[in-house]
């Protein structure tokens, strides 16, 4: 389901983000490409937002997130293009 493939796609996203900061250290946030490190930290932790208020409650009361969810798809497009 979509939310089987959201989950995946958070933990997929989280070992690369983790794999990224062990091997590059504080290069991480002052290398050249730091402004798309930071993005991708940003949208990272704004994802494990998401889950944990969905885990916490299946009906929220704050909308569908769409805001994450366009992100996350510029995210994407960031990948494609590199």
């Amino acid at each position: 389901t979509f939310r089987t493939l959201e989950v995946v796609f958070c933990v997929s996203f989280t070992i690369e983000l983790a794999c990224r900061i062990l091997v590059y250290k504080l290069k991480f946030f002052v290398s050249n490409e730091w402004r798309w490190n930071v993005f991708d930290f940003f949208l990272v932790a704004t994802q494990w937002v998401e889950e944990a208020m969905t885990w916490s409650s299946q009906e929220t009361e704050l909308g569908n997130f769409s805001t994450v969810r366009i992100l996350r798809i510029l995210r994407l497009i960031r990948i494609i293009r590199l």
